[in-house]
């Protein structure tokens, strides 16, 4: 996506081998957030305000959640653009393209695009994810599919569609939560826990595949901004 833990890999990777990255994630890049820097919080506080007034003068009712909607799809734009900007000084090329991995159609016109642009696909980073935390209790049916299916329907659709590519490596993102659990979190547990099978059952002769069960990461990803657990 370009953003959270898979900006950093991508950025790793192009310091160190020339690569062409095909970035697919589902937010509608804002033009306006590009060179934004909201790491602090008086950075963040302004960027905030500025969006409350900005929804004020397009006459719509101001809610803190219309407010923090907007502010999310800020933070990852500008994440998105500082990664494609770092990658493109690092000399790699890069595309992002607006996509759901969850949605076979869009997936994999995205997919062809990178095929047009660049050639055949031949690594397969998987990060999707979406963390809620909510005791089991409190979860619905909606909620749980949104929390499972990045992670589940995801990871099968990137495969499925790149069956007849050269690829030679896939790679997974998944969480300690997928081997021990976590409080609040059984369809992210579980969501990683098939990441993990689907690994270990690769039988692709010439593709070499790989979970990584991460921990949290300070000030990036999910589990930093989980306030579940």
């Amino acid at each position: 996506g370009g953003s959270g833990i898979c900006g950093e890999i991508v950025r790793e990777i192009a310091r160190h081998v020339p690569c062409r990255f095909l970035l697919i994630g589902r937010t509608d890049l804002d033009p306006s957030a590009r060179g934004k820097h909201l790491q602090t919080e008086a950075e963040r506080t302004a960027e905030k305000a500025h969006i409350q007034r900005r929804l004020a003068e397009q006459g719509l009712t101001v809610t803190p959640r219309l407010i923090a909607s907007e502010f999310a799809r800020t933070e990852r734009s500008a994440e998105v653009f500082a990664t494609l900007d770092a990658l493109n000084e690092l000399g790699a090329k890069a595309l992002y393209v607006k996509a759901d991995v969850c949605d076979e159609f869009s997936l994999e016109a995205a997919l062809n695009k990178a095929r047009e642009s660049f050639g055949p696909i031949t690594m397969i980073l998987h990060g999707a994810g979406q963390e809620i935390s909510h005791a089991l209790a409190q979860k619905s049916q909606v909620e749980f599919a949104r929390v499972h299916a990045p992670k589940t329907v995801g990871a099968y659709l990137l495969r499925w569609l790149c069956r007849n590519d050269a690829l030679w490596k896939l790679v997974v993102l998944s969480s300690i939560a997928g081997r021990f659990g976590n409080r609040g979190q059984l369809d992210y547990s579980a969501g990683n826990a098939f990441l993990d099978l689907m690994v270990r059952t690769e039988s692709r002769a010439g593709l070499s595949s790989v979970s990584l069960s991460w921990s949290g990461w300070a000030e990036i990803g999910m589990a930093w901004r989980n306030s579940y657990v």
